[in-house]
């Protein structure tokens, strides 16, 4: 600037004032803004977008950088596939998760340059099915306890293993059976048993497991 103040007081109006105007180079960085590492019930959209940033080799934001977005296997939906950064330097995907209770991933690409990852938790929906594994159709004297363990299975809508479930097992009926375990909450892997030994009523006996947040009942 005083070199320009210079030549104006010397020269007067026949002074010339030269402009330039610098425009960013490729892109040589790419990096995170926001949207990683979430938590989000499968097969919902995550609440906050998938957010990148690309710059040249001083540290300028970059427009006009074509980002690639690629979810990996069993890792659901982005809302556009290919976008270009804005003159921020941004780009920015909508995520909906898969329907699997695993930790998904989405890369995000610039071509020549190590591609960003993106991850996520995604966790089972809530209950739908209860479904009996073991213990279903045996015989017994009245009174006896049954060998095989009557075990359950809580999942949600996509199959999804549903851990910490309260469940029950009991007979509602007079001269029903008891279990070793009356009331219970799933395992990680959605199963919950109970020995059940036969009550003093001949004849068939039902045992009724509902499970207490659903109305779903095996």
């Amino acid at each position: 600037t005083s070199r320009m103040w210079s030549l104006t007081k010397k020269f007067g109006p026949d002074s010339a004032l030269f402009t330039a105007e610098y425009t960013a180079g490729p892109t040589q960085l790419v990096t995170i803004v926001s949207g990683n590492v979430q938590v989000n019930t499968v097969a919902r959209v995550l609440p906050t977008p998938l957010v990148l940033n690309g710059k040249d080799q001083f540290g300028h934001n970059v427009s006009g950088e074509k980002v690639t977005w690629t979810p990996a296997a069993s890792s659901g939906t982005v809302q556009v596939a290919v976008d270009t950064t804005a003159a921020d330097g941004s780009a920015s995907a909508l995520w909906t998760l898969g329907p699997l209770a695993i930790n998904q991933s989405v890369t995000a690409s610039v071509t020549g340059l190590t591609p960003v990852v993106f991850t996520a938790t995604a966790k089972a929906d809530t209950v739908a099915f209860v479904a009996l594994l073991t213990g279903g159709g045996q015989a017994g004297a009245v009174g006896s306890q049954l060998p095989t363990p009557i075990t359950i299975k809580v999942t949600d809508p996509f199959g999804n293993a549903v851990a910490n479930a309260p469940v029950n097992f009991v007979d509602s009926l007079a001269g029903g059976g008891s279990g070793t375990v009356c009331s219970a909450n799933t395992a990680a892997d959605g199963t919950a048993s109970t020995i059940w030994t036969l009550g003093n009523r001949a004849g068939s006996q039902l045992l009724p497991v509902p499970q207490g947040s659903s109305a779903a009942t095996v």
